[in-house]
């Protein structure tokens, strides 16, 4: 098991559908005392329909982190910056996104509640 994950790019490349099956795969593979995820997502706010539903590189907003992640682990948000104007996403202002943020997140383990024999 590991301690820590950087998704910088994982999480986004993921069809929708199969994203439920992602989550489980993190919580599985973290350590349970100490596991964390650092989450990078990309969220198209706005533009043409197609183009905020394209991918991959597919949307990833907070709503979603929080239903894909929030019953096993703290969310915590780190950075949420407007890149829509940033050189290197030039294609997805050329694809009809008009609006384009990049999400950082630190998701920690929530602890099991393991009663001491005393509590029984």
């Amino acid at each position: 098991n590991f301690d820590i994950v950087w998704d910088r790019a994982s999480l986004v490349a993921i069809d929708p559908k199969f994203r439920i099956n992602y989550a489980k795969i993190m919580n599985d593979i973290l350590n349970e005392s100490n596991g964390k995820i650092l989450l990078v997502t990309f969220d198209r706010r706005s533009g043409s329909f197609e183009a905020v539903k394209a991918g991959p590189p597919y949307s990833v907003n907070k709503q979603t982190v929080y239903e894909l992640f929030d019953k096993k682990f703290n969310i915590q948000i780190l950075s949420e910056m407007d890149v829509t104007d940033k050189p290197e996403h030039t294609k997805f202002k050329e694809s009809g996104i008009t609006s384009l943020y990049e999400i950082t997140f630190l998701l920690e383990k929530k602890k099991k509640n393991v009663l001491s024999e005393k509590e029984l």
